[in-house]
């Protein structure tokens, strides 16, 4: 997301929202939203909608318009001219356009802007910025109505949802004020680490709950800076029983030099709670972090869309990240639907759970579909399991009829795929079922 010194469409282009609706909460959140109808497929598409934000001066509005030059929609908010950090010295601010189909809201694109004052100076211009903005291609939008056919029409009138959120940032990154240090000992050379306050923690999981309020957890234990400095021994921790594509992006971000140990050197008696992750990766628990402190989340594509599982596919894994994180211009890498599923379900986290389901849901196609079914996921989760089976049921002519199904099916009988007769037997009975029914 950018800021932007640009007013928008003007007012003569404007047009009524269907609903809008602006909170304040005291935890000093501010979120402006409108959901409108439109027909984004047209040429000069143009709309505005105002908001009347509590104790500011009218001028604040919403926008959407297509730009001919460089074929890409914008998405943004104006608003007058208030001093630099008047909402807020730490904000997380974020962008999001969703499509809403039927009773789901349905994430279209989404960016934010990490750890700074807003509003803030252009650093363009060096003016005060009067508005943000979110630049999404029409390649995009493309992939927008694949994922979503034939429901989602950009050619017919559909009902959509702009919204803006800033919420005061708990710095992850920084010791202080938290006191439980999450460290990842599997992260490139020194590990990884990430903050966060154990009231959160405890208030949003009961598994953290039970640890943090317990002396025998071994893998939870006070510590004071000194402390923490100890090495911990590679050589002694166990090896999963999964992988984790998650772990390749951690890889990435390690060689990038994206992640860091804060230097407690100078505060050897600050103390705090130390849990050590072996499980899962650190660019998965961060994510969920995030989520469980503003509620947003990016996810990045399942590694079975991506080369080489997929061959058809444009890029690998690697590659589509990338290009996520400077489609969303977004300062939290994307985190794994799977992963992110993983450690929902560890920490008892329902809804993000069904997040992820969903998303697994609108990811699976003919190509990838028996890859997910036998992965090590469907085998110990019943409700993944369940998404991919439903859809292998529904799709089964171009499933079956994938090459991927028949290596699948090479492997299964050369006995390489783990857990795979078990999930064979349900598949059969639903299908027996299918055609009883």
């Amino acid at each position: 997301m950018s800021a932007s010194t640009a007013s928008g469409p003007s007012s003569s282009d404007s047009a009524p929202a269907h609903t809008h609706q602006v909170s304040v909460s005291e935890e000093h959140h501010l979120t402006l939203s409108v959901d409108f109808d439109a027909v984004l497929y047209q040429p000069n598409l143009k709309l505005s909608f105002p908001v009347v934000v509590p104790g500011f001066t009218q001028g604040w509005s919403l926008y959407c318009q297509h730009e001919q030059v460089g074929d890409k929609y914008e998405f943004g908010l104006t608003h007058p001219a208030i001093p630099p950090g008047y909402l807020g010295d730490h904000m997380h601010t974020v962008v999001e356009f969703s499509w809403l189909d039927g009773g789901e809201e349905r994430s279209l694109a989404q960016a934010s802007y990490m750890d700074g004052p807003e509003p803030s100076f252009n650093s363009n211009t060096g003016d005060l910025s009067r508005g943000y903005r979110m630049d999404h291609s029409t390649e995009r939008t493309a992939e927008w109505v694949r994922a979503y056919q034939p429901r989602l029409n950009l050619s017919e009138q559909q009902r959509y949802r702009l919204s803006f959120s800033f919420v005061q940032k708990d710095l992850q990154h920084l010791p202080q004020p938290h006191d439980v240090r999450l460290f990842f000992p599997r992260v490139g050379d020194a590990g990884g680490e990430l903050w966060a306050p154990s009231a959160m923690l405890s208030a949003s999981s009961p598994y953290f709950k039970d640890l943090l309020s317990s002396a025998d957890f071994a893998e939870s234990r006070s510590l004071t800076a000194a402390d923490a400095l100890a090495k911990i021994d590679m050589k002694m921790l166990p090896t999963r029983d999964h992988d984790d594509s998650d772990d390749e992006t951690d890889a990435i971000l390690a060689r990038d030099k994206r992640i860091s140990i804060c230097d407690l050197s100078d505060h050897p008696s600050f103390s705090f709670r130390q849990i050590n992750v072996l499980d899962t990766p650190y660019t998965t628990y961060q994510a969920v972090l995030r989520y469980l402190q503003t509620g947003t989340l990016l996810f990045a594509p399942l590694s079975s869309t991506c080369k080489p599982i997929e061959p058809s596919a444009k890029s690998d894994r690697e590659a589509k990240l990338s290009r996520y994180e400077q489609e969303y211009t977004c300062a939290v890498t994307p985190a794994s639907p799977k992963s992110v599923y993983r450690l929902a379900h560890f920490l008892s986290l329902p809804d993000l759970e069904d997040k992820c389901l969903r998303e697994l849901r609108i990811n699976l196609s003919p190509h990838n579909a028996a890859h997910e079914l036998f992965d090590n996921a469907s085998v110990l989760y019943d409700a993944w399991r369940q998404v991919v089976l439903e859809y292998v049921l529904k799709s089964w002519e171009e499933v079956s009829q994938a090459s991927s199904w028949t290596d699948m099916l090479d492997r299964i009988e050369r006995d390489e795929v783990p857990g795979s007769s078990a999930i064979m037997v349900r598949l059969h009975r639903a299908r027996e079922a299918a055609t009883k029914g």
